[in-house]
């Protein structure tokens, strides 16, 4: 070429040795002259800018040329006719250059093993690059390019693929099909896809990511879970149909405004990540079933969650809310949601409008007091409420009949919601650590006696000092049977029901009747037959009675011959004694 001419003589000699022994076998290997079958053309200043774009004598090689060097040269284009008259070439070097493509015809080298193409000016490596099965080892470092094509996924022999010094955005998750690659070289990309701190863990991870990727494409479920990822990952922004994503045990502290191009999404999972906001177009997931979001640090959610009218299950365990906000309470379709281990302090009353729930997890919060509109949600069956303040239950709670667990265990609770006693299939209530001291003690090591004590109570009328809603306590006997409970005193919240007609406590162990039961103004019934009482209390005279049965006691006073006349005799009895006390 005259670009060798130029330079003189010794260079002119060193270029036409190189050919000579190129494909001679008998000919000398030193250090200045290359094996047989290799020709290394380096450093010659070869260029593009004449008809032939390379040597018509190197291209007379043929097949006895097994190994090409064009590199430090200044070559803008590759010969296209290298393909054909090459195409046994094994490897091939073209390292600093001014190449800007890569030709189509190249696919003719189905023997290549080594392609170098560094430092140059390629921006792509087009699809035709499956026709090369032989590579073992590409490097195309340092140049320009923007995109890989997928087909780099089908070399089935590839082992070393570097790639660093350039400006891709992305790998195709298809080279994770390649199963032999030992080593790839991501370096100095402004990479995305993977993003840079999977990239920056090491071949292991990058691999495993893009096969996670690769997976998600013919499955549509996207799972990169436990992957160091610090943003949510652009894959699941750019592939519209994805239907699941799992993206658990990450540092994501973002939910982005693209989360909206996911109409297809049904399944959204970012459990034990970062998570400080959501962007309010997660209102655009419309066929979203489930927002699984515990472990995280999130305060709220945004307003538009309202709008996601499709969403069954909400976790928002370990996170830090304050309260249960209206928003997520008008999401009506919810039948699980969980947020325990929380701050909240309070309860939205619009929590009414979750009549599809059916689990609610609110343990491990702050919470005081629940608002009567809890009794609303008659679909609950699961309701854990362990390990906060609660004082008091709402007496609402006698709507959740399909109840089936209730757990208020560690709470300030000094007496349960009578309404409790008519959840027939209530099979496990726990309220173990909470003081309880308006209920009877004996009745507390056994859940069932206290669901059936509670049920009496519930049928006799409401509790002391309760405003009932309307139509809540119609109906109501105002009679109250505490028969057969083994009570050994008919406990102190039971005076406070000054409503009473009747009262029966047979079979007991009472040894004692105090005084309070004057309180219960207008009560005409007192069954206490088979007990241990031996006297009345004074007070008794004031309640209006009309029947008195004592039966199987031993009382003594009044004694005997007062009690066989009846209840007139024995009140007008205690009257006389009270009266003369108060004297």
């Amino acid at each position: 070429p005259v670009e060798v001419i130029e330079q003189g003589a010794a260079r002119i000699l060193a270029y036409l040795a190189l050919l000579h022994f190129a494909t001679s076998p008998s000919g000398p290997r030193t250090a200045q002259v290359p094996a047989s079958g290799e020709l290394f053309l380096d450093g010659f200043e070869l260029h593009s800018n004449h008809k032939d774009l390379l040597d018509p004598q190197v291209k007379l090689l043929g097949k006895g040329l097994l190994k090409l060097s064009l590199s430090h040269n200044r070559f803008n284009k590759v010969d296209p006719e290298l393909g054909q008259a090459l195409s046994l070439l094994q490897e091939l070097y073209m390292t600093s250059n001014f190449i800007r493509e890569l030709p189509v015809e190249m696919q003719a080298m189905h023997k290549l093993r080594v392609l170098h193409v560094d430092q140059n000016e390629v921006r792509e490596i087009a699809p035709w690059i499956r026709s090369l099965t032989a590579l073992v080892d590409i490097s195309l470092s340092q140049n320009h390019l923007e995109t890989l094509t997928e087909a780099i996924g089908e070399l089935p022999n590839l082992k070393k693929l570097n790639l660093a010094s350039n400006q891709l955005l992305s790998i195709p998750p298809e080279l994770c099909c390649v199963t032999g690659i030992v080593s790839l070289n991501l370096d100095n990309n402004p990479l995305r896809s993977p993003p840079r701190e999977v990239v920056d863990s090491g071949f292991g991870v990058t691999m495993e990511y893009l096969s996670r990727f690769y997976q998600s494409i013919q499955t549509n479920s996207l799972h990169l879970v436990s992957m160091g990822l610090k943003a949510f990952p652009v894959e699941a922004q750019i592939y519209t149909t994805l239907q699941h994503v799992d993206v658990g045990d990450n540092l994501i502290e973002t939910l982005p405004k693209s989360i909206g191009n996911h109409p297809s999404l049904v399944s959204l999972c970012l459990p034990n990540n970062m998570l400080r906001s959501v962007h309010k177009d997660i209102q655009h997931l419309v066929h979203l079933a489930k927002l699984h979001l515990p472990f995280n640090k999130l305060e709220s959610l945004p307003e538009t969650v309202s709008n996601l009218r499709n969403l069954e299950i909400l976790n928002l365990v370990e996170n830090e809310f304050v309260t249960l906000d209206s928003h997520i309470c008008q999401i009506t379709s919810l039948t699980d949601l969980r947020i325990s281990h929380n701050r909240l302090e309070s309860v939205s009353p619009d929590v009414m409008l979750l009549v599809n729930l059916s689990r609610c997890s609110l343990d491990s919060n702050l919470l005081e007091s629940l608002p009567e509109e809890f009794g609303a949600m008659t679909s609950l069956r699961h309701l854990s409420l362990a390990t906060n303040d609660l004082t008091a239950l709402p007496e609402t709670f006698a709507a959740l009949t399909l109840l089936t667990l209730l757990d208020v265990s560690d709470n300030a609770i000094a007496m349960l919601p009578t309404g409790i006693g008519m959840c027939k299939d209530l099979a496990d209530l726990l309220y173990e650590g909470n003081p309880l001291d308006k209920m009877p003690l004996e009745l507390l090591s056994n859940p069932r006696a206290v669901m059936d004590y509670l049920g009496r109570l519930f049928v006799a009328g409401p509790p002391p000092g309760f405003v009932p809603a309307a139509g809540v306590w119609i109906g109501k006997t105002k009679c109250l049977n505490l028969d057969d409970l083994a009570l050994q005193a008919i406990p102190p919240y039971i005076y406070g029901l000054g409503y009473l007609e009747e009262l029966s406590a047979r079979h007991n162990q009472l040894a004692d009747l105090p005084p309070e039961v004057s309180l219960l103004r207008c009560l005409k019934k007192l069954n206490l037959e088979s007990n241990l009482l031996k006297k009345l209390p004074l007070e008794l005279c004031l309640c209006p009675l009309e029947e008195l049965q004592l039966d199987f006691n031993a009382i003594e006073e009044p004694p005997d011959d007062v009690r066989q006349h009846g209840c007139f005799v024995v009140l007008r009895y205690l009257k006389a004694q009270y009266m003369a006390k108060r004297v």
